[in-house]
């Protein structure tokens, strides 16, 4: 009998405690409306605003780069979260530049230039960010989607660049065709995004690296830029890659793509050769059979592919 009461006993006590956080969490989530729904009547309706700018200290930069006055190239970071981005090549000698519209009152949009000389530079650095919680946002959003930004990115073609892109949380179009790239880590996350590679880079990157998120990411013309060596990877969603494009004669590339969940596919031009010792593993569903058959002729560029997939299916497609 005793037994019995005290099980009752901590029974009501777990009960209790569960009540208390229960109405603590609704506490504070009422709390927390009334402060957000306050906040949002402060600064008012999220309206788009214009912006065009350009860096004085970062387009002296890179007038120096282009005339060959630079030791290194200049470094590029590009950080957007939340809207819709385009990112592509500007006008030769005319610097890298921001325009478009964002939200100035729910956002903030930082540049940050270090002209060559200074220590860190030639740098160049745009980046969009939340300056409000996201239930603030969410709010002023009308709980739908949040305050809406729309900017474009433009990158001198002629100028030696080692580009950091990453583009969050929305809908994005990069194409970095005929850009001077020494090096690419783009990371694309949550949404819509598309990388592409209309025409060939002027330069020949060491080493390309696409980093995908839970969404749609699609990467195309991959042969146009012209890197030895290509890693891919892919969380959640679907990853599709394209691996036409102008690939150096004879040239002979390593890709590795690792995808986590979802559906991966691979499209692959009959001009390139698929290396005998490529491989394509998948832990939990189906997987193509990689088209290594010889249908190039012996100079046609060589590809050598590392390919996973732990959940989902991989389709591997010639054309």
């Amino acid at each position: 009998m005793a037994e019995q009461t005290g099980w009752k006993k901590i029974l009501l006590v777990v009960v209790g405690a569960a009540a208390v956080l229960v109405f603590a969490l609704v506490g504070l989530t009422a709390v927390g409306f009334v402060w957000a729904t306050s906040t949002v009547e402060q600064l008012g309706e999220p309206v788009p605003e214009p912006v065009a700018r350009t860096g004085a200290a970062q387009t002296a930069g890179t007038e120096a780069a282009a005339s060959g006055g630079l030791d290194q190239p200049l470094r590029v970071d590009i950080d957007l979260e939340e809207g819709v981005f385009e990112v592509r090549p500007g006008p030769p000698g005319s610097g890298v530049r921001v325009g478009g519209t964002y939200v100035k009152a729910y956002y903030e949009l930082i540049e940050e230039h270090t002209p060559a000389g200074e220590r860190g530079g030639p740098a160049s650095r745009i980046r969009l960010r939340p300056a409000h919680p996201w239930f603030v946002r969410l709010i002023a959003g009308g709980f739908g989607n949040h305050p809406h930004n729309a900017l474009t990115v433009t990158i001198p073609p002629e100028v030696p660049i080692a580009l950091t892109l990453r583009l969050r949380a929305g809908e994005s179009r990069t194409d970095l065709g005929g850009l001077t790239l020494t090096e690419l880590d783009a990371e694309l996350v949550m949404g819509e995004h598309r990388l592409d590679f209309s025409e060939p880079l002027a330069g020949s990157p060491s080493r390309v690296r696409v980093e995908g998120g839970m969404g749609e990411i699609r990467v195309e013309r991959l042969g146009n830029a012209r890197a030895r060596e290509i890693e891919m990877s892919g969380r959640m969603g679907s990853l599709i890659a394209d691996l036409g494009g102008d690939w150096p004669r004879g040239q002979i590339a390593d890709l590795t793509i690792e995808n986590t969940m979802g559906e991966f596919r691979l499209n692959v031009p009959s001009t390139v050769r698929i290396a005998p010792d490529s491989n394509a593993a998948n832990v939990l569903g189906a997987v193509s059979s990689l088209p290594t058959e010889a249908e190039a002729s012996g100079e046609a560029p060589l590809l050598r592919l590392h390919m996973s997939n732990s959940m989902g299916e991989t389709r591997v497609r010639r054309y």
